[in-house]
């Protein structure tokens, strides 16, 4: 469950700002690369977390850009009438 919600997150973020993403991204291996690197394993849970940090920030994003096109709306914005179009200012006449 954990490398789908990753996955999804990394996508959101990416989808959003690439150079964010690289910073979420980088977090998250800081997490895992700590959790490799420590000797005690009662402490994992606490140096798991900036893992954790891709998918809390990653999810909504990614929700949002998917709602955004799922929920789009089918119907094209109307192109402005002739009415509508308004005509320039007419050149004041020369002295």
């Amino acid at each position: 469950m954990l490398l789908f919600l990753l996955a999804v997150g990394a996508w959101g973020v990416w989808k959003r700002s690439v150079p964010v993403a690289l910073c979420v991204i980088a977090v998250g291996a800081t997490g895992f690369a700590a959790t490799a690197a420590h000797p005690l394993a009662v402490e994992l849970d606490r140096l798991y977390v900036p893992v954790w940090l891709i998918a809390v920030i990653g999810l909504p994003l990614a929700v949002t850009r998917f709602s955004a096109v799922r929920f789009a709306p089918a119907v094209p914005p109307a192109a402005p009438s002739a009415a509508q179009v308004v005509a320039p200012p007419a050149a004041p006449p020369s002295p």
